[in-house]
Formats: C-alpha cells, sequence, structure tokens
C-alpha cells in the first residue's frame, strides 16, 4: 500500500512538473491563486504545496515572481519546523529566471 502511494506521488510530480512546460505564462496568476489558496504556514502540507508551485510555475514567469517580491513573501510561509532542504526548495524559482535570461 504504501509502494503504490509513492509510485503515485512520484507519477504526479513528474505530471506537475512536465506540465509546467507547457503552459503559458499567462496562467500564472491563476496557478498562484490555486495552490496558495492552500497555503496554510501553522500545517505541514504548506511545504507539500509550495513544492507543488514550484514544479507548476513556467519558467517564463519567474522572473516576475522574484521582481515583485512575491518569492520572499511565500518563502515566509514555510512552518516554523521546516528543514533547510525544505527552505532551499525556494531558490528554484531564481535558478530558473538564471536559466531563461542566459
Amino acid at each position: 500500500r504504501n509502494g503504490e502511494r509513492q509510485r503515485l506521488t512520484e507519477s504526479l510530480a513528474y505530471l506537475v512538473n512536465e506540465l509546467r512546460h507547457w503552459t503559458p505564462a499567462s496562467e500564472v496568476e491563476a496557478i498562484v491563486e490555486a495552490v496558495m489558496s492552500w497555503a496554510d504556514n501553522s500545517q505541514k502540507s504548506s511545504i507539500l504545496f509550495g513544492r507543488l508551485f514550484l514544479m507548476a510555475l513556467p519558467a517564463e514567469a519567474a522572473a516576475t515572481i522574484v521582481e515583485d517580491g512575491r518569492l520572499f513573501r511565500w518563502w515566509e510561509l514555510l512552518p516554523p519546523e521546516a528543514n533547510n532542504r525544505n527552505c532551499l526548495m525556494w531558490l528554484a524559482i531564481p535558478a530558473r529566471v538564471a536559466k531563461v535570461r542566459w
């Protein structure tokens, strides 16, 4: 049962990550609204939703997220007990900015 759940989770993560490449930057606000409506830093699930958001965010929209300061506001949504690995996941956005602008 646990192995089945793990495979399902990995498949879903792969699907979301692949869809990012086909998602137009104009859809970012809808993605932000949908994912962030579930974010609650009193819940450990906020890490999951943050990760889901990172996987779904198109690279072309990453610069806007950094420039308008939303990245740093979202970073603060992580629960206080989040470990460094979870905090570092947000570095994916500036990395995408660098990749697009390179």
